[in-house]
């Protein structure tokens, strides 16, 4: 990164003690703790640090801040988990998203078609959970390297920007991958757009505005080598997008680079080898082997022999090959602020081979709106649960509620039959075996603090009104660019409008002087034929 300081390996060290110490003092919202995969990253690999460093310019205490929020989303989103496999199909293999050659720096391009998207039509949670596929694809195979981010607007129009969409993508890259974006380039956007892109430059850090490059045919080139280029673009490359599977094995071979940079670094520093490896281990000892454990605690309200109980009997703790249903995040619904409400969601993906069946319950259902709670998924289909706060609840009890998704294998017959799905349900005990079920429990962002939260959907206080702050200062803007753009838009349907009749007119009154010009020249006609 060109300007950016570069951390020295004791920075790198300094700043994995105090995520471990923090860890260690002030635990996290998951029983299970961090997903073991991040912590052992956090744990082997200097150059995964020396990007949060570099990007705070070694601010400690922000690379330290940006780090811990990732770690809890990871888990919560379960980033580690998504696949090839587990992310909206058809828009794997549509091409909206894709990754395919390299910039003037080297730099992957992971190209976003924007005229592939119509707002309303493609759901934005699936569009970027596609995104946070391919940014860990590369990671993985670019062993943490920079990516530049190519918006190719070529043919958009009003109907394809989705400012939600494009938040959505600001805020992934602006939270949880800081380090990772070499440029921002925008192809051809069309000057209708003008104004959304300003509203996208006030939501971006300085150091990202200046990453935000505005291109044509004609100067694509200062970035991207014309023999890169796509031919849309002007260049000389004629690619159709063809999805290739990813191949794992760079995986394991990034993680042995990357435990051999950690021992490289450790003894060219000052602090010997010995001790780095020493304080690996002992904080190996400590948090990188975690037990998974399933069995979270309900409510001292459950009857004993309720499913929500904690002495339910569970077909599915083991996560056995007959595992009907993956649940997505795995062990806690986190609740985010979504307008004036909290909500949670859920991911759920039929991996059996059969038709399944679902229902969701809670020990509170006073509290929550669960919408689907109940449906079925034919096998490989999946969806999205949400679970919303009702208002005027409090917070403070939340971490108290749980859920508990179960799960039935359906026949052919009884697919759709919502009748016979009904019956099944009431028929079937919810402790007999062949019902699966996972419990999910209930946990609050770490930026917001169960009594900074909201109740009547008002904000009471805390560092929590920052985000609601910059929300409305958002949605203002989000509502004088819709405003903009609907005049702008139906001012160009009443000049077509205008245009066409216009034109009518035009032709009508063609076609009447023809005629006219006509009857005039057969009366002259016929007037010298008399004499």
């Amino acid at each position: 990164m060109s300007g950016s300081l570069i951390p020295t390996a004791e920075q790198i060290e300094t700043l994995r003690d105090l995520f471990f110490k923090k860890l260690e003092r002030e635990g996290t919202p998951f029983e299970d703790g961090l997903d073991a995969r991040d912590i052992n990253r956090i744990e082997t690999s200097n150059l995964y640090l020396q990007k949060f460093l570099e990007t705070y310019d070694l601010d400690m205490k922000q690379a330290l801040k940006t780090l811990w929020d990732t770690c809890l989303w990871r888990k919560a989103y379960g980033t580690n988990d998504i696949n090839e496999h587990n992310v909206n199909q058809q828009h794997l293999y549509s091409g909206i998203i894709f990754a395919y050659n390299r910039d003037i720096d080297g730099k992957t391009l992971l190209i976003c078609k924007t005229k592939l998207h119509q707002k309303g039509k493609n759901d934005v949670d699936d569009l970027i959970r596609l995104l946070v596929y391919w940014v860990e694809r590369l990671q993985r195979e670019e062993n943490y390297a920079q990516i530049s981010l190519v918006f190719d607007m070529n043919s958009t129009g009003l109907s394809n920007m989705d400012m939600e969409f494009t938040k959505r993508i600001i805020e992934t890259f602006k939270f949880y991958y800081p380090y990772i974006l070499n440029y921002i380039i925008i192809f051809d956007m069309p000057w209708v757009l003008s104004a959304a892109f300003k509203i996208v430059k006030s939501l971006l850090p300085p150091k990202a505005v200046a990453k935000m490059k505005f291109v044509n045919q004609k100067t694509i080139s200062d970035y991207v080598d014309e023999s890169n280029a796509l031919s849309c673009w002007g260049g000389k490359d004629n690619y159709v997008y063809s999805f290739v599977p990813e191949n794992r094995k760079s995986e394991e071979n990034r993680v042995n680079h990357n435990n051999n940079n950690y021992d490289l670094i450790s003894q060219n520093g000052n602090e010997s080898a010995s001790l780095s490896a020493r304080k690996a281990s002992e904080r190996r000892g400590k948090f990188a082997k975690r037990a998974f454990d399933r069995n979270v605690h309900f409510a001292n309200s459950s009857p004993p022999d309720s499913p929500m109980s904690d002495t339910a009997q569970s077909t599915s703790t083991d996560r056995n090959e007959a595992e009907l249903l993956r649940i997505t995040p795995d062990d806690a619904i986190v609740f985010m602020k979504t307008g004036n409400e909290l909500v949670g969601t859920v991911e759920i993906m039929n991996i059996s081979y059969s038709d399944v069946t679902y229902k969701i319950k809670t020990t509170s259902p006073e509290k929550f709106r669960v919408r689907p709670s109940s449906g079925c998924l034919s096998h490989g289909a999946s969806t999205t649960i949400n679970v919303v706060l009702q208002q005027g609840q409090s917070l403070s009890t939340l971490n108290k509620d749980k859920f508990l998704v179960m799960a039935m294998p359906l026949s052919a017959e009884d697919a759709g039959n919502t009748q016979a799905i009904a019956e099944l349900w009431k028929n079937t005990p919810t402790n007999s075996p062949s019902v699966e079920q996972r419990r999910l429990k209930c946990t609050l962002p770490h930026q917001m603090a169960p009594g900074d939260g909201l109740k009547n959907g008002r904000v009471n206080s805390g560092s929590y009104s920052n985000v609601i702050d910059s929300d409305r200062q958002f949605t203002s803007m989000l509502s004088q660019l819709t405003e903009t753009t609907s005049r702008l838009e139906n001012q160009i349907k009443f000049s077509q409008s205008l245009q066409w009749i216009t034109l009518t007119v035009f032709m009508l009154l063609s076609m009447a002087v023809v005629y006219i010009l006509k009857q005039e020249i057969n009366q002259s006609g016929a007037c010298h034929s008399e004499f």
